[in-house]
């Protein structure tokens, strides 16, 4: 009975502990200053030539911290759209700006090796082939690596994997896929 008491005076206790510097938090997405996304995309337009069409499931305002729109290029123009939950799909001479939770869906540049012309901020799909490992081995190590929309698969009897996730972080993931891959090699040799 004791205990009991005892462990409701602890419950009871760490209840009520104040939490401190909850007044500093920063403020809600909603609360932040924001900009009309057509805005942002003429500016870049304007600046680069680029032509954009705009899903309708995105957001009409968009964040852009302290950047003013006229003076965004391609490339900070894809990291404020990452901040907004967006992604932009190259079509020829035309870039749609999507909601990021449906990008697996678009046909995203298909990479077999680095490509250093691509911004690290776009969505690429790349096929990895592992020489001495079981690609399957990897999924689970590295899955929790890539974000939501990311996507991750291991093809068993190419052994191969598929990865779909901004091109900066594909290369750090292949970067460790090729070093797990080879300290594999390592632990198969005899001694």
């Amino acid at each position: 009975m004791k205990s009991r008491i005892l462990l409701v005076a602890l419950l009871w206790g760490a209840l009520a502990v104040p939490v401190f510097g909850a007044e500093e938090r920063q403020a809600p997405a909603e609360e932040l200053p924001t900009v009309p996304l057509m805005d942002v995309l003429k500016a870049v337009s304007k600046k680069t030539g680029h032509l954009f069409v705009v899903d309708r499931s995105v957001d009409a305002e968009v964040v852009v911290g302290q950047f003013e729109p006229g003076r965004l290029d391609y490339s900070t123009l894809l990291v404020v759209l990452r901040n907004n939950n967006m992604a932009a799909v190259k079509y020829d001479d035309v870039i749609s700006i999507v909601n990021v939770a449906t990008i697996r869906q678009y046909p995203l540049p298909v990479l077999y090796e680095k490509d250093e012309s691509i911004d690290d901020e776009e969505w690429v799909t790349m096929v990895i082939e592992v020489q001495n490992a079981e690609a399957t081995m990897f999924v689970p190590i590295l899955r929790p690596m890539l974000p939501q929309p990311g996507h991750m698969v291991a093809h068993s009897d190419s052994n191969t994997l598929t990865i779909v996730d901004r091109y900066g972080n594909v290369e750090r993931v292949l970067e460790l896929i090729r070093k797990l891959d080879y300290l594999t090699t390592q632990q198969k040799q005899p001694q």
